[in-house]
């Protein structure tokens, strides 16, 4: 479905029309859609832009943030364009902590953070492999 609910930017993508989509207002539609603001990035949505390393601090410490032990630090909000199942908007007021924390990874800025972090360890731990033991012998 989300083949035919294509935007005037996604057409802009696929014509590499680049004047039109570096004007500063699709710049910002892409900022606010890298955030997490639409109807298929889930019930959160970030509401500034964070550094990626910041972000990896967060994700490092959801498990401590899910007790209430720390204090959230990443600045989350209620995505108003995702329906719940009963078809109305959600509050910060009725999500449950669990559910934020699984909507977290539907951010595409989120996603993206914990891939090239999965990425770096994944790339250190095969390096510190292949140094500890002998190929042959």
């Amino acid at each position: 479905d989300r083949e035919q609910d294509g935007s005037i930017l996604d057409a802009a993508m696929q014509l590499q029309c680049k004047e039109f989509i570096a004007h500063a207002y699709c710049q910002s539609v892409i900022d606010e859609l890298w955030c997490g603001r639409s109807k298929w990035c889930g019930r959160i949505m970030l509401r500034s832009r964070p550094t990626a390393l910041w972000i990896f601090a967060q994700l490092c410490l959801l498990p401590l943030l899910s007790m209430d032990v720390v204090p959230p630090l990443l600045d989350l909000e209620a995505n108003p364009l995702y329906e719940s199942d009963g078809g109305a908007s959600d509050t910060n007021a009725n999500i449950p902590k669990w559910q934020v924390a699984l909507a977290l990874f539907q951010v595409p800025l989120i996603k993206r953070v914990v891939m090239l972090a999965s990425h770096i360890c994944f790339t250190i731990c095969f390096v510190l492999l292949v140094i500890s033991k002998p190929l042959c012998g």
